[in-house]
């Protein structure tokens, strides 16, 4: 049993909901944000329990759409927007909600591809703001000095463009510190295209897909996407540096339902367990989730109980790099609770996507692991004094130009003999090293030294001190279950995630209402 309360000021509202399994909570659309600027419009849900939330738009079928909320613990300073461009008057969108009080946003706006200069803003805690444009936000830059959550959309497009029925896209992005390097894309059966936007984190990317039609490989620069379109098959996709990959529902092809939009978990994002609830807001259509799996492991997954090869289903190979993969749809019913998970505890992917209705559609991951790649310590096997490299460091200008994302500074050694045991200078969040004074002695001989720096709008920042060197290939791994707060703003479905969840905003207009779905984990 989970006590989830729900908290959202604009609407003086703080209530208490006990969720044994899954609940439905329905919000009003008063909350929707469709204005442009700041409002208070923020949605707070905690849980003295693991949970996890799934948000859907409620309404007219062209503004259905959901999302899987992102918990504060998992949010960040850094993101870049993704949408489409919209139809007609209608608008592509970025929603900001604040966590904390006086927290500092700048978004560095791009319009259909390109620069248009930036605007800046402080927000407290519960507070949104929306910045609309008729023109694709795409691209757009957003950082602040404190952790905030961002979700970005558009109203009504056609995707392609011109090309088939109308349909809101709104997704939670994913920090930039979370983007990774190896992705399994599944097509969305029945559907025989897909679009897909990659973002890259860092210049010098080389990114390489792979799908049945060939193997290809194309040079990335930093913030800058790459538009891709899929067909019916899995397509794999590898990078030297993190990206982010972005899915969308193709409507080119005369088969029910509309374009959606949403995160495509890594290969490194998988888990060995998802708890979820399908959507009902339709009598008719259809409900799927894409299991990715190695082959070697598919005899162990289960669905409410049942092997998968009990369920009807249809398996597609996965191309090179990952043949060892492969991608299970299954057809699932409306308004029912569902648990998968792998008997022996293997990890694999999953989303879901539905066609509700001849024209509406949705998708989102089920959950998500989340490393922080500027957190993943690149240490070396032995130090006992350490030295800057004398590279020079990506800087940070917070009115143009997009804020660096954090990096992971390489300690050098001047001795190769291993000590008993390593002395470290110990400092947090210092922007100068030289003034760091405090030395701090590892508690094993295993601990060794590390320094991380990381970017932010007043510059860089430098942590430093002892580190496991078995675990530090992981310093910051976050699962979107668990303890999590969140904030978010509109109808929104409850699932079990964690009680630190985030704040979440919905951007979109004409909505009736919009959902929360908690679930326990």
């Amino acid at each position: 049993m989970a006590n989830v309360r729900v908290i959202a000021p604009l609407l003086k509202l703080d209530n208490i909901y006990q969720v044994s399994n899954s609940t439905l909570i329905t919000l009003s659309g008063d909350l929707s944000q469709n204005e442009d600027g700041k409002q208070l419009k923020g949605i707070e849900v905690t849980s003295d329990v693991n949970i996890s939330i799934t948000y859907i738009t409620v309404g007219s079928a062209d503004w259905f759409e959901g999302m899987l909320v992102l918990p504060t613990k998992a949010l960040g300073m850094h993101y870049y927007a993704a949408s489409y461009r919209p139809i007609s008057s209608f608008s592509s969108e970025v929603l900001v909600a604040a966590i904390e009080n006086d927290t500092d946003v700048v978004i560095n706006i791009t319009l259909n591809l390109h620069g248009h200069g930036s605007t800046s803003f402080r927000l407290q805690k519960y507070e949104t703001y929306q910045f609309k444009s008729k023109f694709d936000v795409t691209e757009s830059y957003i950082s602040s000095n404190k952790p905030i959550a961002v979700i970005s959309g558009a109203a009504l497009v056609n995707i392609p463009p011109n090309t088939g029925d109308t349909q809101s896209l709104i997704e939670h992005l994913t920090p930039i510190k979370y983007w990774t390097t190896q992705f399994i894309v599944p097509p969305t059966y029945p559907r025989t295209h897909f679009v897909l936007r990659i973002f890259a984190s860092k210049d010098g990317t080389l990114m390489r897909y792979h799908s049945k039609a060939g193997n290809h490989a194309r040079h990335m620069r930093k913030g800058r996407l790459i538009a891709l379109t899929g067909g019916s098959d899995p397509m794999t996709i590898t990078a030297n540096k993190p990206i982010m990959v972005v899915q969308y529902g193709h409507d080119g092809d005369n088969i029910a339902g509309d374009p959606f939009m949403m995160n495509v978990q890594g290969v490194s994002q998988f888990v060995d367990s998802y708890k979820f609830e399908v959507p009902s807001f339709y009598d008719s259509g259809s409900n799927s989730i894409a299991i990715t799996t190695k082959k070697a492991d598919v005899g162990g997954i289960e669905l409410n109980g049942l092997p998968i090869g009990q369920w009807e289903i249809k398996t597609l190979p996965v191309v090179s790099p990952f043949a060892d993969y492969v991608t299970i749809f299954v057809n699932v019913t409306a308004n029912n609770s569902y648990d998968l998970s792998h008997s022996g505890g293997a990890k694999f992917g999953a989303f879901l996507y539905g066609r509700p209705g001849i024209a509406a559609a949705y998708g989102y991951p089920l959950r998500l692991m989340l490393h922080d790649a500027e957190k993943n310590c690149t240490l070396p096997s032995t130090t006992t004094i350490t030295t800057i490299p004398t590279t020079t460091p990506t800087t940070t200008t917070i009115v143009t130009t997009a804020v660096s994302t954090a990096s992971t500074t390489t300690l050098s050694s001047s001795s190769t003999t291993k000590p008993d045991f390593h002395w470290c200078f110990k400092c947090e969040n210092t922007s100068n090293l030289k003034a760091c004074k405090n030395v701090q002695k590892c508690n094993s001989t295993n601990e060794i030294c590390f320094i991380n720096r990381q970017s932010s709008p007043t510059g860089n920042l430098y942590s430093s001190g002892c580190i496991d060197a078995d675990v530090s290939h992981t310093c910051n791994t976050i699962s979107l279950t668990g303890e999590y707060d969140f904030i978010l703003t509109f109808s929104v479905k409850l699932h079990n995630l964690r009680k630190d969840y985030g704040f979440v905003s919905v951007i979109y207009p004409a909505i009736v209402y919009c959902t929360l779905t908690i679930s326990l984990i």
